[in-house]
């Protein structure tokens, strides 16, 4: 149950925060393109909705199939019927785990990591100008391609679209091929980067594989530059309801009216969320084995991209609780050895970052905060946009959301506290937001126009280049900046 809990609730989270509308068509622009010194290459975050089965046949379906309520709450009373006549949880959770595979089936990989079914994406290799159908929005990845096409022109706008599942070095060659496409285009020796969301470890792959000489300037935008909690949590069945943590995500998460955040103020104060969590808890230490075996391990665990999503030092004893023994070791060694490849890579980064950085290259990270997190896993008191802001700045001290930290006031304090930017990677060139979404890019917005200040400012912006832009920024709804609050 523990581990069935965690993973429904690790695929709503990836919904949430990776899923933004794919609108195609066009957004005007109120003035000409200028056309950028270097093109850009803008690698996307995971979209679940993004990929099809059997994609360019007539066959041609979402992966995944809708997920309607209805088929939902029938197979938990299915299951708790079951329960009711044999006490036995595994009864419950049977027909709860069918409707789970059958669901997601699609994502599994083979024990290679290989996708087991004929998954793809519609692939850009060309700039934006090649194609009619080139997916314009009004923000996230959407809206950076918008803006990009607005600011520059659509024959400098190239968009790396894939199979969110892949291997970060499988990536990274594709990646390759995109850049040395668009130095072909344009003659010239060197691309700028925009990578969103797992887009960023798709990045470092490529940096790790290939080296940064043809790189110009890379924005990590809400980028996993540092690993998760949340999977480095679930892939090692620390998974645990705190009642504060669903407090805060049932009242502050989910956008709930006025009239309904009372409601959970009131279940709060009776104790029913404590009762409820203390439940959850007694329940799953039970049977987090079976779920395990029966699928987690062979739908979610054999994704290789999410195992460069464990927090590096944490690896190990995740590959030990997935595969614990040697037998399924040997059974899985092609999957181990793509995660051998990716823990090599992971603890290669920092270096990495830090030379291309030294030889001039801009790196600027982006990380945004003060959302609850999904309350299912033991580290999920930390605040963030989905995925925790700690992980994405690159290392960052944050307080458990609704706290402060107890810090002497400086410089890389937030000015409510509640993050600390002075252990991260890149302090001086790491920004903060506050209440901007998952990869945000509001076209239009203050936030967009200082996203690619960064890009287009000939040198390399600190966060003491312009006093509009310092470490810590605050947004309204419209991403447009506001006083901090």
């Amino acid at each position: 149950m523990r581990k069935f809990v965690s993973i429904v609730l690790a695929i709503v989270l990836m919904f949430s925060v990776c899923m933004p509308a794919f609108a195609a068509g066009s957004v005007g622009a109120e003035n000409e393109p200028t056309p950028p010194e270097y093109p850009l290459i803008v690698i996307r975050g995971v979209n679940f909705m993004n990929e099809y089965l059997d994609v360019g046949t007539k066959n041609e379906r979402i992966y995944i199939p809708p997920i309607k309520a209805s088929d939902i709450f029938a197979a938990v009373f299915k299951g708790a019927a079951a329960y009711a006549v044999t006490s036995d949880k595994k009864k419950f959770l049977t027909p709860v785990l069918d409707y789970l595979n059958e669901t997601f089936k699609y994502i599994a990989c083979d024990k290679n990591g290989d996708s087991v079914y004929n998954v793809g994406v519609y692939e850009y290799p060309l700039s934006a100008a090649n194609y009619e159908d080139f997916p314009l929005g009004d923000d996230h990845e959407e809206g950076i391609l918008t803006e990009a096409v607005n600011r520059y022109g659509a024959e400098y706008v190239y968009y790396f679209n894939y199979d969110w599942r892949i291997d970060p070095l499988d990536a990274a060659d594709k990646i390759n091929e995109m850049i040395e496409r668009a130095l072909l285009d344009h003659g010239c020796d060197k691309v700028n980067i925009i990578c969103c969301s797992m887009g960023g470890v798709m990045t470092v792959g490529y940096l790790y594989k290939y080296g940064y000489d043809k790189v110009n300037k890379i924005v990590f935008l809400s980028a996993v530059l540092d690993g998760t909690y949340m999977v480095s949590d679930v892939y090692q069945g620390k998974i645990n309801f705190n009642p504060v943590y669903a407090y805060n995500f049932l009242r502050e998460g989910l956008g709930l009216p006025f009239i309904a955040k009372i409601l959970v103020d009131i279940l709060y104060k009776a104790g029913v969320i404590d009762r409820l969590c203390e439940l959850l808890n007694s329940f799953v230490a039970e049977e987090t084995q079976f779920v395990l075996d029966y699928t987690v391990r062979d739908i979610f665990g054999t994704v290789s991209s999410w195992w460069a999503l464990v927090i590096k030092e944490e690896i190990d004893d995740a590959v030990n609780y997935m595969f614990p023994t040697d037998e399924m070791k040997e059974e899985y060694s092609g999957l181990l050895q793509r995660i051998e490849r990716i823990k090599e890579m992971l603890y290669a980064k920092d270096e990495l970052l830090r030379n291309a950085k030294a030889d001039g290259v801009g790196i600027f990270v982006l990380a945004s905060y003060d959302k609850p997190l999904f309350p299912f896993y033991e580290r999920s008191g930390s605040i963030g946009d989905g995925l925790e802001t700690a992980r994405m700045a690159g290392g960052a001290i944050t307080a458990e959301y609704g706290k402060t930290l107890d810090v002497e006031e400086s410089e890389f304090l937030s000015p409510d506290k509640m993050v600390d930017v002075s252990t991260v990677l890149f302090p001086d060139s790491t920004w903060i937001i506050k209440n901007a979404p998952h990869v945000a890019c509001k076209v239009g917005s203050d936030f967009a126009e200082f996203m690619f200040c960064l890009i287009d400012t000939e040198e390399n912006m600190t966060v003491y280049s312009n006093p509009r832009y310092p470490r810590f920024l605050c947004v309204d709804k419209n991403q447009n900046f506001v006083p901090y609050k």
